[in-house]
């Protein structure tokens, strides 16, 4: 016997599509995303042995000469900042687009009381996009995600590093807490990552929380059916 699943309506169909789908679905691109974060720093490193490696058997004088050329100077580390920088603006904006899809699928498929535009502030205060779409299914369709409070704001710890990437003012270089991390550094106003490790488990940590807001929903709304076929 086999377990199947069928989704019944277009709720169950849309929600499911939106977490399962091979072109933008959370599963298929958050496994694109590891792959590429998980290689980029190996190859960097590789490339970087390589070059080092084909000067170091020459003179003193030529190999301080040949570090100095602008065509290998490009090669080394091979913008290995920006691309980790890159990558976190990436996550962080795959997981605003995934969880403002979740949204408002609820919004038009359950109309709850309270939309998502009314979850624009906090008070009188704005708030990002990812926490007014968090705020309106936390409070309008699955309350049992306040038990992942915790696990968001460990999301939230990374927006500084992205206003940073993203707008790079005199601001933002004042608010930049890297804290929380070990492999950031803010030297000389610059960004620094050591390594793509963080980026890493930032990875499975929105993976982790954008299954389990799916998972939540499917469970409240009774969105799928298994049944037992013969195999």
């Amino acid at each position: 016997m086999i377990e199947s699943r069928e989704f019944f309506d277009k709720f169950s169909t849309e929600l499911n599509c939106c977490a399962e789908n091979e072109n933008d679905g959370i599963f298929m691109t958050i496994s694109r995303l590891k792959h590429f974060v998980s290689t980029l720093k190996e190859k960097i490193d590789q490339d970087n042995k390589e070059i080092l490696s084909s000067i170091k058997n020459e003179e003193h004088e030529i190999a301080c000469s040949l570090l100095n050329q602008s065509e290998v100077i490009s090669r080394l580390d091979y913008f290995s900042d920006i691309l980790l920088q890159s990558s976190i603006v990436t996550i962080y904006s795959f997981l605003e687009y995934k969880l403002s899809q979740v949204a408002k699928i609820c919004e038009e498929q359950l109309t709850p009381i309270g939309k998502i535009k009314s979850y624009e502030k906090n008070g009188i205060k704005l708030v990002s996009a990812i926490e007014k779409y968090n705020s309106f299914l936390k409070s309008e369709i699955i309350v049992d995600l306040e038990l992942y409070s915790e696990n968001f704001r460990e999301i939230l710890k990374w927006n500084n590093a992205r206003k940073y990437i993203v707008h790079k003012s005199k601001r933002n270089a004042t608010n930049l807490d890297l804290s929380n991390f070990n492999s950031m550094t803010f030297e000389y106003g610059t960004l620094h990552i050591k390594d793509e490790s963080e980026i890493f488990d930032f990875l499975i940590l929105i993976e982790d929380y954008l299954a389990k807001v799916v998972d939540l929903i499917n469970t409240k709304y009774l969105l799928i059916q298994y049944k037992l076929i013969n195999s």
